[in-house]
C-alpha cells in the first residue's frame, strides 16, 4: 500500500511567506510515497515560487472557500495526477 501525505497550507508553495515549511516538507516526503500539497488560499494562476520534492503534487482550491466535507471528499475519491 502507498503511504500518501495531505499536506495543507495557506499559500504554500505559492507567494513569499511560509518559508518554514520548505526543510520540513522535504524531511517528511522522504517518508511518503506521494505528497499531495494543498494551498487552500492560493489560485491554479499562482507561480509556485518554492521547490517541492519530486513525489510531492500541488493540488489547487482556487482560494474558494471549501468545507471540511469536500476537502475529505476529494481525498478519498479522487485519483490524483
Amino acid at each position: 500500500m502507498m503511504k500518501k501525505l495531505h499536506f495543507f497550507t495557506s499559500y504554500f508553495p505559492c507567494g513569499k511567506g511560509e518559508n518554514f515549511i520548505s526543510n520540513e516538507l522535504f524531511s517528511l516526503a522522504k517518508l511518503y510515497d506521494q505528497v499531495y500539497i494543498y494551498p487552500l488560499k492560493a489560485a491554479s494562476t499562482d507561480l509556485i515560487t518554492k521547490e517541492v520534492p519530486s513525489n510531492a503534487f500541488v493540488v489547487y482550491y482556487n482560494g474558494s472557500n471549501i468545507d471540511r466535507k469536500e476537502i475529505i471528499n476529494s481525498i478519498e475519491s479522487k485519483p490524483f495526477l
